[in-house]
């Protein structure tokens, strides 16, 4: 039905109403508001008929009337995109949420001084599922914290300290370059005045394994307040006797270089001193298991054992010394006297 209410000499104002399809008909009953509103304004109702003037836009999202167009869009399918009207375009891992501009772009997460600014990542609603991973900033301290499982990992502090957490490897670090002292799997530099300004470097791990810094000094805890049973060693002569050092290479297939290197085989080792071998899980590059070992062998307590059989070793020359200084005496004074 259409119902026509005369206004001005110039027209009218129609009303359209659809078609009563109940059987018994409904009387609907409207209340206009009492002021025209303003330019842009739409009318909404509170649910029971009661009409007012409100902003043209959903009420969730509050865009300035001076805004350009299209500056915030839902499309079809829920994607939000700010500054874009295709948040679609984008891929579809990651399009849920599409901030756009021709130049630099950001996000600012604004907290008070001493709250925390929080992402994070849910997989469910209950216990830590609500936040399985996130990425907090705590004004409070300084601090960027990084949380897996629910469980803070890593946390960078205010100073650029970095601690890590882990309940397997702590820190792994790969490089896709081959084996070798021509990239860095760990580089250490002191005084460096920013992320990348200046500074000296101390400390390098090449991709090869190789351990290099600039004094040739590496120290292990040894005071004396720290320890208990302490007992002189058992001779170490028979061990270091024992052992057969080898020149070897490396297998190509390894993944390591295959120049000749000086060394010992620890399964060799293991029959003479079983406590300087030890073992490694194989895995596959997922972390699998795949059912066998690779040993090592524990060179820094070697190096103290070879320190052992050295000083036995001088007891025993300085012992001979001894003898043979009575021996020559002797010799002397005997061919002396048949003088």
């Amino acid at each position: 039905m259409t119902l026509k209410l005369n206004g001005s000499t110039a027209g009218s104002v129609s009303i359209d109403a659809p078609a009563d399809t109940s059987p018994t008909g409904t009387d609907v009953t409207l209340t206009l508001p009492t002021s025209a509103g303003s330019s842009g304004e739409v009318l909404t109702t509170n649910g029971s008929g009661t009409l007012s003037w409100g902003p043209n836009v959903p009420d969730a999202i509050d865009v300035n009337a001076s805004a350009p167009a299209d500056s915030v869009v839902i499309d079809s399918s829920g994607r939000v995109g700010i500054g874009t009207t295709t948040p679609g375009n984008y891929d579809t891992a990651g399009d849920n949420l599409v901030v756009y501009s021709t130049g630099e772009t950001g996000i600012t997460i604004a907290s008070g001084t001493s709250s925390n600014g929080n992402i994070y990542f849910a997989d469910g609603t209950t216990g830590n599922e609500l936040y399985r991973g996130w990425i907090v900033y705590s004004h409070n301290v300084d601090a960027m914290r990084v949380g897996i499982t629910g469980t803070e990992r890593t946390r960078i502090g205010s100073d650029g300290t970095l601690l890590n957490f882990s309940a397997g490897n702590g820190i792994v670090s790969g490089n896709s370059a081959a084996a070798g002292t021509s990239s860095e799997l760990f580089l250490g530099i002191h005084s460096r005045t920013s992320t990348t300004g200046g500074g000296t470097t101390s400390f390098r791990v090449w991709t090869n394994g190789n351990v290099q810094n600039t004094n040739n000094s590496y120290t292990a805890i040894s005071d004396i307040k720290l320890k208990e049973n302490i007992i002189d060693a058992k001779s170490q002569w028979d061990d270091i006797k024992g052992l057969r050092v080898v020149n070897y290479n490396f297998k190509a297939e390894t993944g390591a270089e295959t120049f000749k290197q000086l060394g010992l085989i620890a399964q060799e080792v293991e029959q003479v001193c079983p406590g300087l071998v030890g073992e490694t899980v194989d895995r596959d590059a997922e972390g699998n298991d795949l059912g066998t070992t690779t040993k090592n062998v524990n060179y820094s307590i070697l190096y103290m054992k070879a320190v052992g059989a050295l000083q036995e070793a001088m007891e025993r020359i300085e012992t001979l010394e001894t003898a043979n200084a009575s021996l020559e005496a002797r010799l002397t004074a005997l061919e002396g006297g048949a003088s």
